[in-house]
């Protein structure tokens, strides 16, 4: 009964540990009286335990009608222990304690957990997920940044003040909400990760409560979308050499970030065409949101700028499946090395850093969803957003024509106004 409460003391695991425990310490008779309603009373039938009035959970004080029962000293400490886990500060704060003095108590493992090892269980399974490399890089050093603040070397070290520290540090940085956001989420994410290694779990669950109760991160404010101005985008363009043409080009066309250029091969890692030159189309996932099936028809001037510009490759160069190399030749690591490039281009054509890369994106979309007759579910399948996810994702890929008409009013916007 010991190793698998939930086959003979009910369904839920949670009440059937309970249940176990109360039936285990009255067999050795050790009880404590209290007043309160009648609680689980179990009979041992034939190997089975078989509960035959309420449950633990229904005692409380009534007053002047109480009478007294006996339960089970360990499962009234089970029961408090479940209490103060599930929301530490509003117990701290009903018995008039200090909100995380809960958060103190923890018992030594003896093989506690490093934080070193803590990140290489993240990494590895890191590496298996749908992200890009920027996104992977970011989630390193958002750990390398904690481990270095914290000082800590193990879970064990893990405590409120380590917890208020970093916090403390990051809101500092005068980052945006979303950094701060996603340096809190990969630190909670690592430490579940090493949950599932089954070894210092208490110290663990303990560490990611106190992650939860102390670090805040502020809330994101609602984007305000500023689409680059059809001037502002052909001063750009015209000022760029023949890669960063083809670049800012299939960014307005397909409504694609920095991030999305350095990801976009011809072909992906199941041998799929993603980029086809010859159809003028793209049918790519957009990484940040995993199986969103996102659509593209190429205008005749990116296919023109794109062709131009493998066309200056070196014979050697020719052959690599991504489709915009650095100054190398090489893939490119990240969308931070296609954003410098962007920014020298911009800096050539007289613009001010107003006219901001994440801008060309706004103008895709805003000229889309302004392109009278588009469909707002066409838009949001060039987009790449989470609202095109469904099952029509296969069918997708077999007719990316269905956002012709959105990619058309982006065209018709920024060229033919």
């Amino acid at each position: 009964a010991a190793d698998s409460p939930s086959k003979t003391f009910g369904k839920d695991p949670s009440s059937a540990v309970i249940k176990y425990r109360q039936w285990q310490t009255q067999q050795t008779g050790k009880v404590a009286h209290v007043a309160a309603d009648p609680v689980p009373v179990f009979d041992k039938v034939g190997g089975d335990v078989v509960e035959t009035i309420p449950t633990l959970g229904s005692i409380k004080d009534k007053g002047n009608d109480r009478q007294g029962y006996d339960i089970p000293y360990d499962a009234m400490i089970s029961f408090l222990r479940q209490e103060i886990a599930s929301n530490p500060i509003k117990l701290a704060l009903a018995v008039g304690l200090p909100r995380d003095v809960f958060l103190s108590v923890g018992t030594a493992s003896g093989d506690p957990m490093t934080l070193k090892e803590i990140e290489t269980i993240y990494q590895e399974r890191l590496e298996r997920r749908k992200i890009g490399m920027q996104g992977k890089s970011d989630a390193k050093r958002y750990w390398k940044r904690f481990v270095k603040v914290s000082g800590a070397t193990n879970v064990e070290d893990l405590s409120a003040e380590v917890w208020r520290k970093y916090n403390k540090h990051v809101h500092g940085l005068g980052k945006s909400a979303s950094y701060i956001k996603n340096a809190f989420g990969t630190v909670r994410s690592s430490l579940n990760e090493a949950l599932t290694m089954d070894r210092d779990v208490a110290a663990l669950q303990r560490a990611i409560l106190l992650a939860n109760q102390i670090l805040e991160a502020p809330k994101k404010p609602k984007a305000n979308p500023q689409p680059i101005t059809p001037e502002n985008f052909k001063k750009w363009l015209d000022a760029s050499d023949v890669k960063h043409k083809a670049i800012l080009l299939t960014m307005l066309n397909a409504g694609m970030r920095q991030q999305d250029i350095a990801d976009l091969n011809f072909k992906d890692d199941k041998g799929a065409i993603v980029v086809d030159l010859d159809k003028g189309t793209i049918v790519t996932h957009r990484k940040k949101t995993g199986s969103v099936t996102r659509c593209c028809c190429l205008w005749s001037r990116t296919i023109e700028a794109i062709k131009a510009y493998r066309d200056s490759l070196p014979d050697d160069a020719k052959d690599q499946n991504s489709l915009f190399l650095n100054d190398l030749n090489l893939p490119y690591a990240s969308g931070r090395i296609v954003a410098h490039g962007l920014r020298k281009s911009r800096k050539v054509a007289g613009l001010t850093d107003a006219v901001k890369i994440e801008q060309i994106r706004d103008g895709s979309e805003t000229a889309a969803l302004n392109g009278g007759g588009v469909q707002a579910v066409h838009v949001d399948i060039l987009m790449g957003h989470q609202s095109a996810r469904s099952e029509r994702d296969r069918y997708l890929k077999r007719t990316p024509e269905l956002v012709r008409d959105a990619c058309d009013a982006i065209e018709k916007h920024y060229f033919d106004g």
